[in-house]
Order: C-alpha cells, then structure tokens, then sequence
C-alpha cells in the first residue's frame, strides 16, 4: 500500500499533468528514466523536488529555481495542501512524477 506522501504527490502529479502542465513538460518527464537513483539518492527535501523541477522546466523556466520561496510557490497549489513550509520529500516526488506520468501516457495512447 502506497504511503500517504506518496498519494499526495501521485495525486498532484494528476492534477498538475491534467490542469497545468505543457506537453513538453510531460515529455522532459519521460524522458528522464532515472527515477530511482534521483528519489533513492536525495530522499529528503529539498534536493529531490529540486531535480524533478529542474527537469520539468527548460532552461528560461528554471531562473525562478534559484529561489527557495518561489519553488515553494509552485508546490502550494500544486499539491493543493496550503503553505507547505519545506518543500516536498523525495516519497512525494516520486509520486507526483507517477502521478504526472500517467496523464503523459494517457494523452500519449489517445494519440
């Protein structure tokens, strides 16, 4: 059974994949196949969301990445869960990218 951090990010990932997100920012996600190392490699805040946004965005998006407040910024209504003083952990992320994955996949079959 999923942990609850893990549903919130798979949960996020939906509904970001779903509401916010460019194709091309689904695609750099797919595109990343170590998810593993990433997630088992930096578990904690905030390094792990730190890479999965460093991915997600392209090169111009990433100068707000620089910014702790402003990443934080981005996970509030992503996660929907009001202010979020640390960013997310690495159980987190790696269910947002599940989550965010999956709605790729969908558009993706529906292609």
């Amino acid at each position: 059974m999923p942990s609850k951090r893990f549903v919130i990010g798979r949960d996020a990932g939906i509904k970001w994949g779903r509401n916010t997100a460019s194709i091309e920012q689904l695609e750099r996600l797919a595109q990343h196949r170590d998810w593993n190392h990433v997630f088992e490699d930096f578990p904690h805040n905030p390094p792990a969301c730190l890479i999965l946004m460093n991915i997600i965005f392209d090169e111009e998006e990433r100068s707000f990445l620089t910014d702790r407040e402003l990443a934080q910024e981005f996970w509030e209504p992503v996660a929907d869960l009001g202010t979020i003083r640390n960013l997310p952990d690495g159980e987190t992320c790696r269910g947002f990218v599940q989550g965010a994955l999956s709605v790729r996949n969908a558009i993706t079959a529906q292609a």
